[in-house]
């Protein structure tokens, strides 16, 4: 059964760790890890996850906002889920990756235009993979592998009350 991750990032992943385990502090106690997540040198300081959700305000009157009603795409209202939708005549996908956290990404992937899916259980919060080719992008569209020449274009998007909003522009 697949692992669902290649053999170089199974040889990066030991490399971190092997580095993160050499730079850790021998202070470190299990409390510190009580606060989310931490530097390698734990200095107590919360590292932010930089996720493209971050920030995102929705914004409904301003220009390029679509609504995506969770009535409608009931998939969206857990984590993993997601849709391929039309907003503002450019195929999208929307992806629901943590709580209270939603992606957006073009959906046709810049190799051969066939569309990309989002698969939870890939990478940290999942990512976009071609089924054609093989392209994996990240869930706010930077290619990791593959043929694909450039990164898929991301969109805000953002939950309001009982909608999922993304600004297509």
């Amino acid at each position: 059964m697949p692992v669902g991750f290649t053999r170089r990032q199974a040889m990066c992943g030991g490399c971190s760790l092997a580095i993160v385990g050499c730079s850790s502090p021998s202070n470190s106690t299990p409390a510190d890890s009580d606060h989310g997540s931490t530097s390698p040198t734990d200095t107590g300081t919360v590292v932010e996850d930089g996720l493209p959700c971050d920030g995102v305000v929705a914004d409904p009157d301003a220009p390029g906002w679509f609504g995506f009603p969770l009535a409608d795409y009931p998939d969206l209202s857990e984590i993993g889920g997601w849709y391929g939708v039309t907003a503002g005549g450019r195929a999208i996908v929307v992806a629901h990756v943590e709580q209270g956290c939603y992606v957006s990404v073009d959906r046709a992937c810049t190799h051969q235009g066939v569309f990309v899916n989002y698969i939870e259980s890939r990478g940290e919060h999942g990512q976009f993979v071609c089924p054609l080719h093989g392209s994996v992008f990240e869930i706010d569209g930077t290619k990791v592998a593959g043929p694909a020449p450039t990164d898929l274009q991301g969109h805000p998007a953002a939950l309001d009350g009982d909608t999922v909003w993304v600004q297509v522009v």
